[in-house]
């Protein structure tokens, strides 16, 4: 019965009718959709409880019970395999679609999101719970990392201000890292190996030349 919680997100109320949520009329949480796994041999049940919690339960067709093997994640079956595959394809699908972050809302960052995603049909990932203003981009096969947007105390990438920013760091070339480097635009990577990533202010929205 994992619960995930949703940090610095927001419901977003046409989608739940979108993917034919219901209302809870008894029991736990406000909302609630189910969807058949493996062949209709199990069911997955995802309620959307209080404080944008999301609780996830799969049941086995064939007995009516909860049904944990999936969270297991050193199983060798083949079918367990495809179905947490399929649950979690399904779970992504409705946080992605369902809820939004409030977290990178500045009209550039917005623009970054837009472009990455018809570009490289990828979306942003709030991977760690403790770091809510962290985010990633990843390739869909290789899942290695090449962008992230992250808030930081300015004086992390060397500008003397009591403030915090919004970065970009992205992966490129070491040759194209030292064509950009300025200290005032482009930075040396923070938190990230810096022959291989760059930091952009991204406050400074005239001087961001990388998607070109």
């Amino acid at each position: 019965m994992p619960i995930i919680k949703l940090e610095n997100s927001q419901l977003i109320p046409d989608q739940l009718t979108r993917f034919d949520f219901q209302k809870v009329e008894e029991g736990e949480g406000l909302f609630f959709i189910e969807k058949a796994l493996f062949n209709n041999l199990f069911r997955v049940k995802l309620s959307i409880l209080n404080d944008f919690k999301i609780k996830t339960d799969i049941y086995d067709e064939s007995t009516g019970e909860i049904y944990p093997l999936h969270l297991f994640e050193n199983s060798t079956q083949p079918f367990i395999h495809q179905l947490k595959q399929e649950y979690e394809e399904f779970l992504q699908k409705i946080v992605k679609n369902c809820f939004e972050k409030r977290i990178f809302k500045s009209q550039l960052a917005m623009d970054l999101e837009h472009y990455v995603c018809e570009k490289y049909h990828v979306y942003l990932e709030f991977l760690w719970s403790k770091f809510p203003e962290t985010a990633i981009w990843r390739c869909p096969d290789s899942k290695k990392w090449f962008g992230a947007l992250l808030v930081v105390p300015a004086q992390k990438i060397g500008i003397n201000e009591d403030k915090k920013i919004k970065i970009l760091d992205l992966h490129l070339s070491p040759q194209k890292i030292k064509e950009l480097i300025d200290y005032k635009t482009y930075f040396p990577a923070y938190h990230m190996n810096k022959l291989h990533w760059i930091t952009i202010n991204i406050f400074d929205i005239y001087h961001l030349k990388l998607a070109q």
